[in-house]
């Protein structure tokens, strides 16, 4: 977590197999498979103009699951209602807890499942917040990244 990215944690019990969670996380739309290893489940949603990364971690013996979503803050306008997109859908599939990793208005970052739509009412608005932090700091270059090569696409295409 840091500051060129907005970051979300799902955490919902967990009434199917991992397997099955796998299965549903690749039925959303532009989702791909990208790894697994010690941390999880890694997936990719890519439309060819947003990239937002979702993390699965759990085992079937647990008896909670977590879906981690990021996205960098330089991703073209339009990454919000992806996200916004993928939070309802899983939130309709797994009743979710939300925690929200960073806040640039500090205002609440904690939701419960009959909370999704609270947090869906000001989600646009806080990383909308966040990115002007970033751009203050960093410019307004923008572009589809992963979090991990925001701060080398910057360097790099900076001229």
């Amino acid at each position: 977590m840091g500051i060129e990215s907005f970051n979300v944690v799902l955490r919902a019990k967990r009434t199917a197999s991992i397997e099955d969670i796998r299965r549903a996380v690749l039925s959303f739309p532009n989702v791909h498979f990208v790894k697994a290893d010690e941390c999880g489940l890694a997936f990719e949603f890519n439309d060819d103009t947003h990239l937002m990364e979702i993390l699965l971690r759990g085992q079937d013996s647990d008896a909670e699951f977590d879906l981690c979503v990021r996205f960098a803050l330089c991703n073209p306008d339009g990454i919000e209602e992806k996200f916004k997109q993928f939070v309802t859908w899983a939130a309709c599939q797994w009743r979710p807890t939300i925690w929200q990793l960073s806040s640039a208005k500090k205002g609440k970052t904690s939701f419960e499942p009959e909370e999704v739509d609270l947090f869906l009412k000001g989600v646009t608005e806080e990383i909308d917040a966040l990115r002007r932090v970033w751009q203050r700091a960093f410019g307004s270059k923008r572009g589809p990244v992963r979090v991990d090569e925001v701060f080398r696409w910057i360097k790099n295409s900076a001229g």
